[in-house]
């Protein structure tokens, strides 16, 4: 299966800690757009949701090769407040579908995510909840 990934599931060591670190290490990662979305920050949480946006672009990654274990898993860390949907994304200049966690409507959003923000102030501290530490 072809999974979109925007946010937390872009930083390897999350992907590592969420799928086991030899399954991790075995997807494929390159670099994708989903297009008429938004990347923002979860009110009140430092991880992102999508909102739909006309005109908007998020910035991810497709990966390839996620067996129906790591789907469950995936599934398992986004937690009840998302589903999973099918859409195209653009992959190297080509229109491919990919499944997306996207908002099933119960979380509100604010700024927009930056993940490389988000890496120097929260990541440490995200690692260990889901660490369970």
């Amino acid at each position: 299966m072809r999974y979109f990934v925007y946010g937390t599931l872009l930083d390897h060591q999350v992907r590592q800690i969420v799928l086991g670190t030899a399954a991790a290490n075995r997807l494929t990662e390159t670099p994708a757009l989903l297009y008429g979305y938004r990347c923002v920050t979860a009110a009140g949480a430092t991880y992102p949701i999508l909102r739909r946006a006309p005109g908007g672009e998020v910035t991810g990654a497709i990966l390839d090769g996620v067996s129906k274990e790591m789907a469950a898993k995936l599934a398992d860390y986004e937690g009840d407040n998302y589903r999973v949907t099918t859409h195209t994304v653009e992959v190297e200049g080509r229109q491919v579908t990919a499944q997306v966690f996207v908002p099933s409507g119960r979380l509100s959003g604010g700024p927009e995510w930056d993940l490389a923000r988000w890496r120097k102030m929260h990541k440490s501290e995200f690692l260990k909840q889901i660490r369970g530490e």
